[in-house]
């Protein structure tokens, strides 16, 4: 199985990290998603589509109105969209209700969760209550769009598996776990080390963690179901040209260690990654689809969204 989640955040992702320069990518979003969408239809990929709640509002005072009273109470207020007043960007750094439309709108797209705004569950000071009324927040807005969200990626992959019940108590039953690798293990910002940063980043480019080829597992405690990660998609970089032969060799040695051995290979990246060089990336990502369809005639390996895996899985005797 193929899988493909685009992590869509906009502002709300990067508030806190990037610089004011990199407004230029995020207002590239808007041309990219839909440039991805006809990439999609045109090859038959499914695509799960883990977008950021707010951004479905329609301005300020229709996320004011959204909003959960009680916001999480980080104990580093800077990582806050509430209290840096993300909201109050220009519109088209927050909001993009259009592109939430087209989303849920184009076949086999799955409009899931990527909480409403952008919720770290593994910072300090944040609660379980407070997490479940962001859960509730974006269910509210995903409605709007005819869609229940079923599934959630964590925001920066901070996976708490102790706010899984909480996920389930709100409708969602699949969430995007990190690989079972040390270089991948949940933590928060502080935990973040550049030897693990380091690794992950070579392990782009050679496969210093094996396959990553994964399968769908069952949380013994809420039940919900755990669709892991394999590979961070990497954007083109002119800076290292050099070794993009290698990236998508990787991906693909990778892609076809999945399809022989019956299981998932599930590739992830933002929108916004493709700020730059977009031609060249799009090439990349169609260089990749046009491989999966080749898988696919020899091995039956199958672009699916999470929610289709889930699915697959509980028809299954470990379902």
């Amino acid at each position: 199985m193929f899988i493909i989640s685009l992590d869509f955040e906009l502002l709300w992702g990067v508030h806190d990290s990037a610089s004011d320069s990199y407004k230029s990518n995020l207002l590239q979003v808007h041309q990219i998603v839909p440039d991805l969408l006809a990439l999609f239809s045109q090859n038959n990929i499914a695509c799960t589509w883990a977008t950021v709640g707010a951004l479905g509002c329609q301005n300020y005072e229709d996320f004011q109105a959204c909003s959960p009273q009680n916001e999480p109470d980080y104990v580093n207020t800077h990582y806050s969209p509430y209290k840096q007043k993300v909201a109050e960007r220009e519109p088209e750094l927050v909001f993009a209700p259009s592109l939430v439309d087209m989303i849920t709108k184009s076949p086999r797209q799955e409009l899931a969760s990527h909480t409403f705004c952008h919720y770290y569950c593994l910072e300090k000071g944040q609660t379980l209550h407070q997490f479940g009324l962001d859960l509730e927040a974006n269910q509210v807005v995903a409605s709007r769009f005819d869609v229940e969200l079923k599934s959630i990626v964590f925001p920066r992959n901070q996976v708490n598996t102790d706010y899984l019940k909480k996920c389930k108590e709100n409708g969602v039953y699949i969430y995007r776990g990190n690989p079972a690798h040390w270089a991948y293990n949940a933590d928060n910002y502080e935990g973040q080390s550049l030897v693990k940063r380091a690794f992950r980043l070579i392990d782009c480019y050679l496969p210093l963690s094996g396959s990553l080829a994964q399968e769908v597992s069952k949380d013994s405690e809420s039940g919900v179901l755990n669709i892991p990660a394999s590979l961070f998609f990497r954007p083109y970089s002119k800076k290292l040209s050099i070794l993009e032969p290698l990236k998508i060799m990787r991906i693909k040695w990778s892609m076809k260690q999945a399809a022989k051995k019956g299981k998932l290979f599930h590739l992830w990246w933002h929108p916004h990654n493709f700020g730059v060089s977009q031609n060249e990336n799009m090439a990349q990502l169609a260089d990749i689809i046009n491989y999966q369809k080749r898988l696919h005639q020899r091995y039956g390996f199958a672009s699916i969204t999470m929610q289709e895996a889930a699915e697959k899985f509980m028809e299954t005797p470990n379902g």
